[in-house]
């Protein structure tokens, strides 16, 4: 399937805001940390395993986009740049192009570890990966290191509409909210311009841990009978 990855890897918290800070302050933050662009996309065709293969060495991923201009003279706006790679500005609802996956981010859970999560779920994901900050934060307060994860299901096709992708999305969530007994609070991968870091498997200080099963799903999985 298609997905758009980033040019460059972050291999920290610290990188990964760095890349997507703008004005001077940004370019400052990045030449300090030894980072050349701003989160760039470029779109490539990926098997399951190599994207969580490019997810766990820090490179940062997003839905397909399509159809933007180039350069828009009046704003000043680019973007597209000269590597092929698109800006940010294009990473936008309106150039959404379709996408074989939906991406679920879980960033507070009651559960001790993103792998007893993922045990519970009765459709398995296709791949998923702990996040860079899993168990470093306490985001409810309850005494608690979060287990931090980001779940992928594939499909067999692509879903083309940006409302379609939001409503099969939402399947996807839901299922995982009954599976688990527990509400997704941040529904970010409802989103069709969402974006979803990687972490850094090749630091131990980073609590990492993934998994794959390779299982393509089709639509009516999750009982999506028609686009609506």
């Amino acid at each position: 399937f298609e997905v758009s990855i980033s040019k460059d890897a972050y291999k920290s918290k610290e990188e990964t805001n760095a890349a997507i800070m703008g004005d001077n302050e940004g370019r400052v933050q990045r030449k300090n940390l030894g980072l050349k662009d701003k989160l760039c996309f470029k779109t490539q065709t990926v098997t399951p395993q190599e994207l969580l293969d490019l997810a766990l060495h820090g490179y940062t991923f997003c839905h397909p986009h399509s159809g933007f201009p180039s350069y828009n003279p009046q704003t000043h706006t680019v973007y597209l740049r000269k590597d092929g790679y698109y800006t940010l500005a294009a990473k936008s609802d309106q150039y959404f192009c379709g996408s074989s996956i939906v991406v679920i981010d879980i960033d507070e859970t009651n559960y001790e570890s993103a792998r007893q999560f993922v045990s519970q779920l009765s459709m398995t994901p296709t791949f998923w990966y702990t996040s860079i900050s899993n168990l470093t934060k306490d985001k409810n307060g309850d005494g608690k290191l979060d287990a931090r994860q980001r779940i992928g299901y594939a499909f067999n096709q692509k879903i083309e509409d940006k409302y379609f992708f939001r409503y099969v999305s939402s399947l996807v969530h839901h299922q995982v909210e009954l599976d688990t007994n527990e509400e997704i609070k941040d529904k970010c991968g409802l989103k069709c311009s969402q974006y979803f870091n990687g972490t850094n498997i090749e630091d131990p200080s980073v609590n990492t841990d993934y998994g794959i099963s390779n299982i393509i799903y089709s639509l009516s999985d999750f009982d999506v009978t028609a686009k609506g």
